[in-house]
């Protein structure tokens, strides 16, 4: 009989052990429990304190930098707060502008070929005025490689002034990728005064894009095709990269058409006459092509 008691109450200390262990909130406490095992309360606070302390003097320690600080982590707070009109450099120097490549302080944009302070970087131009007789590229702040007036309707800009035509912008190309970083054309600002899509042309609409300057709104571009499929329509080529937009993914753009074995031309894909230039029908899901006779 006495064997049997012993071996209750072992068993029970035993479940409890393991229950505090296993189970920080378990309450269970008896007398012969808290006989062998001390005050449950009492137990209770120990343990609580151990790993407390424990716990604390881990997570206290240092472990360097928070790699999720992001890359303003190295900064000095004192130079952030007081730099209203500068960035900070990795020196934690509040200065006006670094230069081209990032890496050095340029404060004053002496370097001939980044004289303009933009968004604290010394770059080419910020504004047209800054190239003298041609455009400034609001994307890249450099100067344009075109003459002003001078590229015609869809073809590719990289200023308004580069535009021949009166109330044409240069504007992204949505059909060939993100307005933000899509290609840009010379296009006629739907909103302009005086404006007619139709007068551009058979197979175009007003469509929502953006300037290059970042601003919305809607233009005259090409509905089932891109400005560079559009206008190399009929031109010669030898593969699809010559009637195509950049790296030629969109299956929307132009492609190269086999005519006869000896001719190859530009066209692009069409759900009627409607899409395509004047004078081309839509023939069998393509623009007809007039360049080979």
């Amino acid at each position: 009989m006495r064997r049997h008691a012993t071996l209750i109450l072992v068993s029970t200390i035993a479940f409890a052990c393991r229950e505090r262990y296993d189970n920080p909130d378990f309450d269970r406490c008896d007398d012969r429990v808290a006989a062998t095992l001390g005050p449950c309360d009492g137990g209770g606070e120990g343990e609580g304190e151990g790993e407390g302390e424990g716990e604390g003097e881990g997570e206290g320690e240092d472990s360097g930098p928070d790699a999720s600080a992001g890359p303003d982590a190295g900064v000095d707070a004192g130079c952030a707060a007081a730099c209203d009109s500068g960035v900070c450099s990795p020196e934690d120097e509040c200065v006006a502008c670094f230069a081209q490549d990032g890496v050095g302080a340029d404060p004053g944009c002496d370097d001939p070929a980044t004289p303009d302070c933009h968004d604290g970087r010394c770059v080419r131009c910020d504004e047209d005025s800054d190239c003298g007789d041609v455009g400034c590229d609001p994307r890249l702040n450099t100067c344009s490689a075109s003459e002003p007036g001078t590229v015609p309707t869809c073809w590719p800009c990289q200023s308004d002034l580069d535009c021949f035509e009166d109330g044409h912008v240069c504007a992204a190309d949505p059909q060939a990728g993100d307005p933000d970083s899509a290609p840009t054309y010379c296009v006629l600002d739907c909103n302009a005064l005086g404006a007619d899509c139709a007068k551009e042309g058979r197979g175009k609409a007003c469509t929502g894009s953006r300037t290059r300057t970042g601003e919305d709104g809607t233009f005259c571009l090409p509905a089932a095709t891109t400005c560079e499929g559009y206008a190399s329509q009929d031109d010669d080529c030898s593969d699809d990269a010559e009637c195509r937009a950049g790296d030629g993914a969109n299956p929307q753009d132009g492609f190269c058409h086999e005519q006869t074995d000896d001719c190859s031309v530009c066209t692009y894909s069409c759900g009627g006459d409607g899409d395509c230039p004047d004078g081309h029908p839509c023939d069998e899901g393509r623009c007809a092509v007039t360049g080979c006779d």
